[in-house]
Protein backbone atom coordinates (compact mmCIF):
# COMPACT_ATOMS: atom_id res chain seq x y z
CA UNK A 1 0.00 0.00 0.00
CA UNK A 2 1.12 3.89 -0.98
CA UNK A 3 2.12 5.73 1.57
CA UNK A 4 0.18 9.14 2.11
CA UNK A 5 1.78 12.44 2.65
CA UNK A 6 0.90 12.28 6.39
CA UNK A 7 3.10 8.68 6.73
CA UNK A 8 5.52 9.92 4.66
CA UNK A 9 6.51 12.21 6.80
CA UNK A 10 6.38 10.49 9.95
CA UNK A 11 8.74 7.83 8.18
CA UNK A 12 11.22 10.41 7.04
CA UNK A 13 10.65 11.95 10.90
CA UNK A 14 11.61 8.42 12.11
CA UNK A 15 14.51 7.84 9.86
CA UNK A 16 15.74 11.51 10.65
CA UNK A 17 15.53 10.68 14.53
CA UNK A 18 17.41 7.44 14.19
CA UNK A 19 20.73 8.69 12.08
CA UNK A 20 20.68 11.51 14.72
CA UNK A 21 20.51 8.97 17.72
CA UNK A 22 23.79 7.29 16.01
CA UNK A 23 25.38 10.34 15.50
CA UNK A 24 25.00 11.85 19.18
CA UNK A 25 25.43 8.87 20.98
CA UNK A 26 28.71 8.20 18.82
CA UNK A 27 29.92 11.34 19.93
CA UNK A 28 29.43 10.59 23.32
CA UNK A 29 30.98 7.25 22.97
CA UNK A 30 34.16 8.97 22.19
CA UNK A 31 34.33 11.73 24.71
CA UNK A 32 33.85 9.28 27.02
CA UNK A 33 36.43 6.77 25.35
CA UNK A 34 38.89 9.82 25.53
CA UNK A 35 38.16 9.95 29.48
CA UNK A 36 40.06 6.40 29.56
CA UNK A 37 43.76 8.67 29.13
CA UNK A 38 42.89 11.85 30.31
CA UNK A 39 41.59 11.86 33.56
CA UNK A 40 37.95 13.90 34.21
CA UNK A 41 37.33 15.82 37.55
CA UNK A 42 34.01 15.33 37.31
CA UNK A 43 31.69 12.78 35.82
CA UNK A 44 28.46 14.86 35.36
CA UNK A 45 25.82 11.99 34.87
CA UNK A 46 21.88 12.36 33.77
CA UNK A 47 22.65 14.72 31.35
CA UNK A 48 18.70 15.19 29.69
CA UNK A 49 18.49 14.52 25.87
CA UNK A 50 15.01 15.60 25.62
CA UNK A 51 13.36 19.04 25.25
CA UNK A 52 13.03 20.10 28.76
CA UNK A 53 14.39 23.49 29.03
CA UNK A 54 13.71 23.73 32.86
CA UNK A 55 16.00 20.34 32.98
CA UNK A 56 18.54 21.92 30.40
CA UNK A 57 18.83 24.99 31.77
CA UNK A 58 19.91 23.22 35.24
CA UNK A 59 22.52 21.53 33.18
CA UNK A 60 23.77 24.93 31.67
CA UNK A 61 23.48 26.48 35.35
CA UNK A 62 25.68 23.60 37.06
CA UNK A 63 28.55 23.77 33.96
CA UNK A 64 28.85 27.47 34.42
CA UNK A 65 28.81 26.81 38.25
CA UNK A 66 31.91 24.44 38.36
CA UNK A 67 33.95 26.23 35.62
CA UNK A 68 33.41 29.65 37.84
CA UNK A 69 34.60 28.01 40.63
CA UNK A 70 36.76 25.80 39.01
CA UNK A 71 38.22 27.40 36.56
CA UNK A 72 40.38 24.54 34.92
CA UNK A 73 38.00 21.58 35.65
CA UNK A 74 37.60 18.43 32.74
CA UNK A 75 33.51 18.08 33.29
CA UNK A 76 32.50 14.26 31.17
CA UNK A 77 29.03 14.38 30.55
CA UNK A 78 26.37 11.29 30.45
CA UNK A 79 23.52 11.60 29.06
CA UNK A 80 20.71 9.97 30.82
CA UNK A 81 20.16 7.35 27.65
CA UNK A 82 23.84 7.45 27.40
CA UNK A 83 24.17 5.40 31.49
CA UNK A 84 22.22 2.70 29.65
CA UNK A 85 23.77 2.51 26.01
CA UNK A 86 27.64 3.50 27.32
CA UNK A 87 27.77 0.89 30.38
CA UNK A 88 30.62 -0.78 29.59
CA UNK A 89 32.89 2.10 28.63
CA UNK A 90 31.91 4.69 31.82
CA UNK A 91 32.45 1.48 34.08
CA UNK A 92 35.90 1.27 33.06
CA UNK A 93 36.69 5.35 33.51
CA UNK A 94 35.30 4.86 36.74
CA UNK A 95 37.21 2.38 37.78
CA UNK A 96 40.12 3.52 36.35
CA UNK A 97 40.16 7.00 38.27
CA UNK A 98 37.61 5.85 41.40
CA UNK A 99 40.24 8.06 43.83
CA UNK A 100 40.56 11.44 41.57
CA UNK A 101 37.16 11.36 40.26
CA UNK A 102 33.64 12.63 41.60
CA UNK A 103 30.58 11.92 40.53
CA UNK A 104 27.91 14.61 39.74
CA UNK A 105 24.39 13.90 39.55
CA UNK A 106 22.12 16.48 37.52
CA UNK A 107 19.96 18.61 39.44
CA UNK A 108 16.08 18.28 38.74
CA UNK A 109 12.72 16.72 40.23
CA UNK A 110 13.11 12.60 38.64
CA UNK A 111 13.83 10.81 41.99
CA UNK A 112 11.54 9.18 43.23
CA UNK A 113 8.91 7.19 41.68
CA UNK A 114 6.51 9.29 39.38
CA UNK A 115 10.00 8.98 36.79
CA UNK A 116 10.87 5.24 37.44
CA UNK A 117 13.61 5.38 34.43
CA UNK A 118 15.46 8.32 35.71
CA UNK A 119 15.07 7.18 39.29
CA UNK A 120 16.54 3.34 38.23
CA UNK A 121 19.39 4.64 36.34
CA UNK A 122 20.38 6.99 39.40
CA UNK A 123 20.11 3.90 41.75
CA UNK A 124 22.68 1.70 38.60
CA UNK A 125 25.19 4.67 39.70
CA UNK A 126 24.44 4.57 43.63
CA UNK A 127 24.42 0.85 43.39
CA UNK A 128 27.61 0.15 41.46
CA UNK A 129 30.05 2.56 42.35
CA UNK A 130 29.60 3.08 46.30
CA UNK A 131 33.31 3.88 46.67
CA UNK A 132 33.11 6.47 44.56
CA UNK A 133 32.22 10.12 46.09
CA UNK A 134 29.21 11.06 44.59
CA UNK A 135 27.02 14.41 45.05
CA UNK A 136 23.44 14.26 43.99
CA UNK A 137 22.96 18.29 42.42
CA UNK A 138 19.44 19.86 43.88
CA UNK A 139 16.77 17.33 43.56
CA UNK A 140 13.23 16.71 44.50
CA UNK A 141 12.58 13.37 46.14
CA UNK A 142 9.24 11.97 46.14
CA UNK A 143 7.42 8.64 46.66
CA UNK A 144 3.48 8.33 46.14
CA UNK A 145 3.23 4.85 48.09
CA UNK A 146 -0.47 5.19 46.74
CA UNK A 147 0.67 4.36 43.65
CA UNK A 148 0.92 0.42 43.00
CA UNK A 149 4.22 -0.71 44.37
CA UNK A 150 4.88 2.90 46.01
CA UNK A 151 5.90 1.69 49.45
CA UNK A 152 8.25 -1.06 47.65
CA UNK A 153 10.18 1.54 45.80
CA UNK A 154 10.41 3.82 48.04
CA UNK A 155 11.87 1.02 50.32
CA UNK A 156 14.12 0.12 47.65
CA UNK A 157 15.29 3.08 46.91
CA UNK A 158 16.21 3.90 50.32
CA UNK A 159 18.09 1.01 51.45
CA UNK A 160 20.11 1.64 47.88
CA UNK A 161 20.39 5.19 49.24
CA UNK A 162 21.90 4.03 52.84
CA UNK A 163 24.42 1.64 51.27
CA UNK A 164 26.20 4.51 49.48
CA UNK A 165 29.37 5.08 51.45
CA UNK A 166 29.96 8.75 49.84
CA UNK A 167 26.99 9.93 49.32
CA UNK A 168 25.83 13.51 49.60
CA UNK A 169 22.64 14.72 48.52
CA UNK A 170 21.09 18.36 47.82
CA UNK A 171 17.66 19.06 48.23
CA UNK A 172 15.92 21.52 46.74
CA UNK A 173 13.22 21.91 49.11
CA UNK A 174 12.27 21.27 52.59
CA UNK A 175 9.82 18.37 52.29
CA UNK A 176 12.69 16.35 50.54
CA UNK A 177 15.36 17.22 53.12
CA UNK A 178 12.90 16.09 56.08
CA UNK A 179 12.44 13.12 53.57
CA UNK A 180 16.23 12.24 53.24
CA UNK A 181 16.70 13.25 57.27
CA UNK A 182 13.78 11.09 58.08
CA UNK A 183 13.91 8.20 56.11
CA UNK A 184 18.01 7.78 55.51
CA UNK A 185 19.71 9.54 58.82
CA UNK A 186 22.75 8.50 58.01
CA UNK A 187 23.13 10.42 54.66
CA UNK A 188 24.54 13.56 54.36
CA UNK A 189 22.08 16.00 53.35
CA UNK A 190 22.44 19.82 52.73
CA UNK A 191 19.55 21.83 51.50
CA UNK A 192 20.35 23.68 48.77
CA UNK A 193 18.29 25.95 45.59
CA UNK A 194 17.75 24.78 42.40
CA UNK A 195 20.37 25.71 40.12
CA UNK A 196 18.42 27.72 37.85
CA UNK A 197 18.33 30.15 40.73
CA UNK A 198 21.80 30.80 40.70
CA UNK A 199 20.97 32.65 37.10
CA UNK A 200 20.02 36.47 36.33
CA UNK A 201 18.59 38.00 33.18
CA UNK A 202 18.66 41.88 32.53
CA UNK A 203 15.84 42.99 30.07
CA UNK A 204 14.96 46.36 30.86
CA UNK A 205 14.98 47.04 26.96
CA UNK A 206 12.90 44.50 26.26
CA UNK A 207 9.41 44.69 24.97
CA UNK A 208 6.40 42.79 27.06
CA UNK A 209 3.54 41.73 25.51
CA UNK A 210 0.78 38.95 26.53
CA UNK A 211 -0.11 37.23 29.30
CA UNK A 212 1.03 33.55 29.10
CA UNK A 213 -0.54 29.99 30.59
CA UNK A 214 2.50 27.55 31.01
CA UNK A 215 0.55 24.68 33.07
CA UNK A 216 1.63 20.79 32.87
CA UNK A 217 -0.50 18.23 30.94
CA UNK A 218 2.58 15.27 32.36
CA UNK A 219 1.90 12.95 35.57
CA UNK A 220 2.81 15.69 37.77
CA UNK A 221 -0.57 17.81 37.19
CA UNK A 222 -2.40 19.14 39.76
CA UNK A 223 -4.85 21.94 38.85
CA UNK A 224 -8.39 20.52 37.90
CA UNK A 225 -9.47 22.00 34.79
CA UNK A 226 -12.47 24.05 36.67
CA UNK A 227 -9.65 25.63 38.53
CA UNK A 228 -7.56 26.90 35.50
CA UNK A 229 -11.03 27.66 33.33
CA UNK A 230 -11.69 29.93 35.96
CA UNK A 231 -8.14 31.40 36.64
CA UNK A 232 -8.01 31.94 32.37
CA UNK A 233 -11.66 33.95 32.62
CA UNK A 234 -10.53 36.06 36.00
CA UNK A 235 -7.72 37.28 34.09
CA UNK A 236 -9.36 37.76 31.07
CA UNK A 237 -11.48 39.71 33.22
CA UNK A 238 -8.86 41.55 34.63
CA UNK A 239 -7.01 42.17 31.37
CA UNK A 240 -9.62 42.32 29.10
CA UNK A 241 -6.98 44.57 26.75
CA UNK A 242 -4.15 41.71 27.07
CA UNK A 243 -3.87 38.32 24.50
CA UNK A 244 -3.26 35.74 26.50
CA UNK A 245 -1.62 32.55 25.15
CA UNK A 246 -0.65 28.97 26.15
CA UNK A 247 3.13 28.30 26.24
CA UNK A 248 5.09 25.29 27.63
CA UNK A 249 9.16 25.10 29.00
CA UNK A 250 8.96 21.84 27.07
CA UNK A 251 9.82 22.25 23.38
CA UNK A 252 8.37 18.93 21.97
CA UNK A 253 9.87 19.32 18.55
CA UNK A 254 13.45 20.04 19.99
CA UNK A 255 14.68 16.15 19.59
CA UNK A 256 17.55 15.26 20.73
CA UNK A 257 19.43 18.47 22.88
CA UNK A 258 22.78 17.82 22.07
CA UNK A 259 25.28 20.20 23.86
CA UNK A 260 25.83 22.03 21.08
CA UNK A 261 21.86 22.95 20.80
CA UNK A 262 21.20 23.29 24.61
CA UNK A 263 22.00 26.80 25.19
CA UNK A 264 20.13 27.93 21.69
CA UNK A 265 17.07 26.27 22.41
CA UNK A 266 17.30 27.42 25.88
CA UNK A 267 17.86 31.11 25.35
CA UNK A 268 14.88 31.35 22.52
CA UNK A 269 12.78 29.90 25.49
CA UNK A 270 13.59 32.30 27.94
CA UNK A 271 12.97 35.21 25.44
CA UNK A 272 9.43 33.98 26.00
CA UNK A 273 9.45 34.64 29.29
CA UNK A 274 11.80 38.12 29.16
CA UNK A 275 8.82 39.05 26.62
CA UNK A 276 5.61 38.56 28.17
CA UNK A 277 3.93 40.75 30.70
CA UNK A 278 2.82 37.85 33.30
CA UNK A 279 3.03 34.40 33.60
CA UNK A 280 1.03 31.70 34.90
CA UNK A 281 1.82 28.72 35.48
CA UNK A 282 2.45 25.30 37.82
CA UNK A 283 5.46 24.17 36.21
CA UNK A 284 8.36 24.76 38.59
CA UNK A 285 10.75 26.44 35.63
CA UNK A 286 7.76 28.34 34.38
CA UNK A 287 7.69 30.19 38.13
CA UNK A 288 12.20 30.26 37.83
CA UNK A 289 12.06 31.37 34.19
CA UNK A 290 9.81 34.51 35.61
CA UNK A 291 11.78 34.88 38.81
CA UNK A 292 15.15 35.45 36.74
CA UNK A 293 13.74 37.46 34.06
CA UNK A 294 11.84 40.07 36.40
CA UNK A 295 8.99 38.84 35.05
CA UNK A 296 5.67 39.13 37.10
CA UNK A 297 4.25 35.66 37.68
CA UNK A 298 1.41 33.76 39.67
CA UNK A 299 2.79 30.00 40.44
CA UNK A 300 0.20 27.05 41.13
CA UNK A 301 1.91 24.03 42.78
CA UNK A 302 2.38 20.74 41.46
CA UNK A 303 1.50 17.14 42.44
CA UNK A 304 4.97 16.26 44.31
CA UNK A 305 4.83 19.95 45.76
CA UNK A 306 7.99 21.30 44.79
CA UNK A 307 6.90 24.52 42.87
CA UNK A 308 5.52 25.30 46.41
CA UNK A 309 8.84 24.56 48.46
CA UNK A 310 11.29 26.27 45.73
CA UNK A 311 9.17 28.99 46.09
CA UNK A 312 10.60 29.27 49.82
CA UNK A 313 14.16 30.60 48.31
CA UNK A 314 11.90 33.50 46.28
CA UNK A 315 9.35 34.29 47.95
CA UNK A 316 11.06 37.91 48.61
CA UNK A 317 10.59 38.58 44.81
CA UNK A 318 7.46 40.67 45.47
CA UNK A 319 6.29 39.74 41.63
CA UNK A 320 5.91 36.32 42.37
CA UNK A 321 2.58 35.27 43.80
CA UNK A 322 2.01 31.49 44.98
CA UNK A 323 -1.81 30.54 45.05
CA UNK A 324 -3.30 27.57 46.55
CA UNK A 325 -7.20 29.14 45.96
CA UNK A 326 -9.30 30.67 43.33
CA UNK A 327 -9.40 33.54 46.59
CA UNK A 328 -5.47 33.90 46.32
CA UNK A 329 -5.35 33.76 42.59
CA UNK A 330 -7.80 36.94 42.07
CA UNK A 331 -6.04 38.73 44.93
CA UNK A 332 -2.64 37.48 43.43
CA UNK A 333 -3.79 39.53 40.19
CA UNK A 334 -4.65 42.85 41.95
CA UNK A 335 -1.73 42.94 43.66
CA UNK A 336 0.82 42.29 40.88
CA UNK A 337 1.82 45.18 39.12
CA UNK A 338 2.29 43.64 35.38
CA UNK A 339 3.08 46.80 33.83
CA UNK A 340 6.48 47.65 36.23
CA UNK A 341 9.74 46.94 35.75
CA UNK A 342 11.54 44.29 38.19
CA UNK A 343 15.23 42.68 38.64
CA UNK A 344 15.83 39.42 39.76
CA UNK A 345 18.06 39.85 42.81
CA UNK A 346 19.36 36.63 44.31
CA UNK A 347 22.42 37.77 46.64
CA UNK A 348 21.01 35.98 49.41
CA UNK A 349 20.98 32.46 47.50
CA UNK A 350 24.21 32.87 46.18
CA UNK A 351 26.09 32.03 49.42
CA UNK A 352 24.83 28.91 49.21
CA UNK A 353 25.91 27.50 45.84
CA UNK A 354 29.57 28.84 47.62
CA UNK A 355 28.91 26.15 50.14
CA UNK A 356 28.01 23.19 47.75
CA UNK A 357 31.11 23.80 45.95
CA UNK A 358 32.98 23.67 49.59
CA UNK A 359 30.87 20.18 50.04
CA UNK A 360 32.38 18.82 46.75
CA UNK A 361 35.85 19.53 47.42
CA UNK A 362 35.89 18.48 50.98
Amino acid sequence: MLLNRKNMKKLLRRIRNRILEEIVFLEEKKEIFAALFFRPDYLLAMIPLHGNMGDQAIVLSEVEWIKKNDEGARILEVSDIGLDKHKWLYRHVLKKWRNEITILITGGGFMGNLWPEEERRVLYLLEEFPYIKTVILPQTIYFDITLKNGECQRDFSRKIYQNHEKLTICCREHNSYLWIKGNCPEIKCVEIPDMVTHMCFTNNDMERRNILFCMRKDCEKAVSSDFLNNAKDMTHSFYPEEKICDIDTVNHRAGYVTRRRREYLFRRKIEDFSSAKLVITDRLHGMLFSAVTGTPCIAIDNRSGKVRGVYAWIKNCEYVSFVTSKEEFLHALESIDIYRKYQFKNDEILPYFARLYELIKS
